[in-house]
Parts: C-alpha cells; structure tokens; sequence
C-alpha cells in the first residue's frame, strides 16, 4: 500500500513538474517585466548578408527567421525564410535562456583570459524588451579568443544550431 502511495505521489510531481515548464516562463518574464526577447546572429565581415534571428515570446514560442542576400541556389532565389520551433527545443532553449538572462542563475562569461580576437567573426546580440519601452542588451563578439563561456552559454548555442537543423 505505501508502495502504491508513493508511486501515485511521484506521478503527481512528475506530471505538475511537465505540465508548469511554459509557465515558469511565462512568470519569468512577468517577474522581470519582460515583453520579448530576441536573440540575432549576424554575418560578420565574412558573411555580411546573413543574419539569424530568434524571438522568444512569454507565452512559450520561440520563433526562427533567417535573412540572406538573395542569391541563386538550385535555380532558386533565397531570401527570408521563418518558421516557429518545436516544443522540445523551444522549451530547453527557454529554459536555458531564463536561467542566463532573466534569473541570472547561470554566467553567460566565466573568465577573460587575454584580449586576443580574430577579425571577420560573427556578432551575437541579445535583446530583452521591457514594458517600460526600455531594452536591456548584451553583445557578444564571437572572435574574442579570450573569453572563456559557461557550458549554459555553449547550450544555448547548440540549441539554436539544433533550432535551425529541425
């Protein structure tokens, strides 16, 4: 009988624990009067027409655009392409995302080493929109060689690469 209990206590945790993760972030950015957030990876010098932009929205969706100079593939003319995320990702990248930037429980920069960078590098922004018609910003330059990133910052990386590969 106690293992039965048990077993249904746990299966209640468990399904509150799944069932309240968009919530948890939706109350993040109402904690933090947050509107939107926007993450926007630019070409750099290497890639100066092709920008990537993500915008993570309270109610749990996470939306992915693309933006190049049109150029000919395959007899096709590529310009700007927009999709929304898939739940799974979405919701780790929000995770991941409110942990950094919103409750700042995790360190996006863990040490400065040196200040050495290579030049023609990507640019990463990231863009809290607040009620206030105030923008709180973070900029990354994806050259510094010096910098060393927390492993949350390099997952939220991943996520947005697994992000565009879905």
């Amino acid at each position: 009988m106690k293992k039965l209990i048990s077993l249904i206590v746990s299966m209640l945790i468990i399904s509150s624990c799944i069932n309240n993760k968009k919530v948890d972030f939706v109350q993040d950015f109402n904690q933090y009067h947050v509107d939107s957030a926007v993450i926007l990876i630019d070409g750099g010098f290497a890639i100066p027409f092709d920008s990537k932009q993500w915008t993570l929205y309270p109610s749990g969706k996470v939306k992915f655009e693309a933006d190049t100079l049109p150029h000919k593939k395959d007899s096709v003319y590529l310009h700007y392409s927009c999709k929304y995320i898939e739940n799974n990702v979405a919701d780790s990248l929000q995770k991941v995302f409110g942990d950094i930037y919103l409750k700042r429980a995790s360190q996006d920069i863990i040490n400065i080493k040196n200040k050495d960078y290579i030049t023609d590098m990507r640019d990463l922004h990231i863009k809290l929109y607040r009620t206030a018609n105030t923008t709180i910003e973070f900029n990354y330059y994806m050259g510094d060689e010096g910098i060393v990133y927390s492993p949350e910052f390099h997952k939220m990386l991943d996520l947005l690469d697994k992000s565009i590969s879905n």
